[in-house]
């Protein structure tokens, strides 16, 4: 029996940017937006590819991202949605107050049977059959703290899945003239249920630089391997939260009267710091000004 491809995609993208300055109050605000629904269903070959990531607007790094591939021959039908966003706030009317928030959240869902397709134009070109088994790859990652989170079924005769999935990164950052506060959190998750003939690969990994090699230092690691009918039920989920405070010290006064009243010889020092630096904090550097009278008396 012959199989004349048969295809049915909607597909609903929106994409909306926005960036806001007012230097008369020194705000700043920045916005991203991305979303996207998909159906598709039909008979055929496909093969399909996506990737999205957010980026810090300082230094122009990714933070989050998202990339999944599919391909195969035979009765697909798939539903996604799918959302990513930022935005940034920077405000220094009173103080240096520094907001980013960025968030990515997905859903996918595939009902896939193999079987080689014959490709007819007209009635004498004939081209096929194709024939390729299905494989869907979904990998998330967040950049800042090093975690990745991965699915691959490859080589599948029968697929049926679903996977949702998040990602988010926040920060808080405020600067004035008494402390500095820093206030930041990321997380990932996945969640997977799958019915499944063939290969799959499941993985997770936290890692983060080491200063003393060029090797990172692997916090957590999962992987997966199964080849076969398998159902699959997984949850993962990783998160990371930090706060920092600092306080700025008031200077300390070196000595009444300030630097210019200490000896030269303190002032110069062997390194031109003091030769005494102890001294210079308990104030016993100091030498007390000599009153001088004139040589000769003025009327």
């Amino acid at each position: 029996m012959r199989y004349r491809p048969v295809a049915l995609a909607i597909i609903m993208v929106s994409l909306s940017l926005c960036c806001i300055g007012s230097f008369a109050d020194d705000y700043r605000t920045s916005k991203f937006a991305y979303t996207a629904q998909q159906q598709i269903n039909g008979e055929g070959f496909f093969n399909t590819y996506q990737k999205i990531n957010t980026i810090n607007n300082t230094d122009h790094k990714k933070l989050l991202g998202y990339a999944e591939l599919s391909h195969g021959s035979g009765s697909y039908k798939r539903e996604s949605t799918f959302s990513a966003w930022s935005q940034v706030i920077i405000n220094d009317q009173y103080e240096t107050l520094e907001s980013s928030r960025h968030n990515i959240t997905f859903g996918e869902s595939t009902d896939y049977v193999y079987q080689p397709v014959d490709f007819l134009f007209g009635k004498t070109l004939k081209f096929g059959p194709i024939a390729s088994k299905g494989k869907e790859d979904t990998c998330v990652k967040d950049y800042d703290s090093g975690v990745r989170m991965t699915t691959l079924f490859d080589s599948t005769t029968a697929l049926n899945k679903e996977i949702t999935g998040s990602l988010y990164w926040d920060l808080i950052e405020t600067d004035n003239e008494d402390e500095r506060l820093k206030d930041s959190s990321t997380g990932v998750a996945m969640n997977i249920n799958a019915e499944v003939t063939g290969l799959a690969e499941l993985g997770m990994l936290s890692q983060h630089p080491d200063d003393s090699s060029r090797h990172p230092i692997v916090d957590s690691e999962l992987e997966q391997n199964y080849k076969g009918t398998f159902t699959i039920a997984q949850k993962l989920s990783h998160t990371i939260a930090y706060r920092s405070k600092d306080l700025d010290d008031d200077w300390l006064p070196c000595c009444y009267g300030g630097y210019l009243t200490m000896p030269k010889y303190y002032r110069m020092g062997s390194k031109g710091f003091g030769s005494n630096v102890k001294a210079i904090f308990d104030c016993t550097c100091f030498e007390s000004p000599i009153p001088q009278l004139p040589s000769k008396p003025s009327l």
